[in-house]
């Protein structure tokens, strides 16, 4: 056996495993991704607060987020996000990296460590690999590979385009017969599975991605005003967020501590992110607003990056939209299941 024929048959192998783990990331990312697309339901079955009507008035969810502080301290506490009309839950993220819910009027019904519970896990599973900073990167890495796999596999198939007659259906386990379903798969849902896939990226790298669409139009940067370390007067902070913002809602209140200010996120009719990205910057000593950055007046490249993870999420569109962001993960997970097996039938049988 010549030197070349080694080379050339240990690359092929290489290849064949390389693309047997993309296919196994790619899986679990696709699975877990069709799986929090119902996440809401999920919890509202398991919670019975979540089925619950809460009051969203300005002085109950100051009320609830006083209690809040009252069950974690503020100095524990990094968020607190609000119920809606639909979830009658509120949730708190403290900065030792345990959660809790609370009902709608505060009452603590469960707190939990990082990953304590299901939805949190596959979340991480999803975004992380349970992997931490380094998962994210695999994750997102796996992504533009898939990307790329896309584009390449789109080329490749053109010459051979009359195969897409034979649609999905497969007569047999011959590799040639789940190559031919792999490909038509793969062309039918390529659209849907870019935009689902590039959008995970641009979640990936957060940083990175909002340098890109800013350099279309971006906000300008808020500048760092003088504040005074204290406890929030959280009632007085959403009245006069709510005057500034008079259709927009309350969804997030956020701790500063002694190195920054406290924040709250409100969401306007316009914008599709379900968490809203108007800020309000508050100073804790006086409870006065001491910046307010608009979310509909960032900038046609801040809010483009901004409708990524409601579209990414499924965030946007109702039930059609859901369904077909569930879809669309199990056609990527069919896809890797399709691709790990043809590798398995090329470089492990004999």
């Amino acid at each position: 056996m010549t030197s070349k024929y080694r080379l050339h048959r240990l690359s092929r192998t290489a290849h064949g495993w390389a693309g047997a783990a993309l296919s196994l990331i790619l899986i679990v990312i696709a699975l877990t991704g069709s799986l929090l697309v119902f996440k809401g339901d999920y919890i509202r079955t398991v919670v019975p607060e979540a089925r619950q009507n809460a009051d969203l008035s300005l002085s109950a969810l100051a009320a609830v987020t006083e209690k809040t502080e009252q069950a974690f301290e503020a100095e524990n506490l990094r968020a607190l996000v609000y119920a809606t009309e639909d979830f009658g839950l509120h949730k708190a993220y403290l900065t030792d990296g345990r959660a809790a819910y609370l009902a709608g009027d505060g009452a603590v019904i469960d707190v939990w460590e990082q990953n304590g519970r299901f939805e949190d896990w596959l979340f991480d599973l999803h975004h992380r690999l349970l992997a931490g900073r380094i998962g994210a990167l695999v994750a997102g890495f796996s992504g533009l590979a898939a990307l790329i796999l896309i584009v390449t596999g789109l080329m490749a198939v053109w010459p051979m385009r009359r195969g897409l007659k034979r649609g999905l259906k497969i007569s047999n386990s011959s590799r040639s017969q789940v190559l031919s379903v792999h490909r038509n798969l793969g062309v039918y849902a390529a659209l849907p599975l870019f935009l689902i896939i590039l959008t995970g990226v641009i979640l990936t790298f957060p940083k990175q991605s909002r340098a890109i669409f800013d350099a279309v139009g971006g906000p300008e940067a808020l500048d760092p005003s003088p504040f005074t370390p204290a406890k929030v007067d959280w009632l007085s902070a959403l009245e006069q967020s709510s005057q500034a913002f008079e259709t927009a809602v309350p969804r997030m209140a956020i701790w500063g501590g002694s190195e920054r200010p406290a924040t709250l996120r409100l969401k306007q009719d316009q914008e599709f992110h379900p968490n809203g990205r108007t800020l309000m910057v508050i100073d804790p000593g006086s409870s006065q607003i001491l910046n307010q950055q608009d979310a509909l007046a960032m900038g046609l490249g801040r809010e483009a990056y901004n409708a990524v993870y409601p579209i990414h999420a499924a965030h946007i569109g109702g039930r059609i939209y859901d369904v077909a962001v569930f879809l669309i993960g199990l056609a990527l997970s069919a896809l890797g299941v399709l691709g790990l097996f043809a590798y398995v039938r090329r470089y492990i049988q004999p």
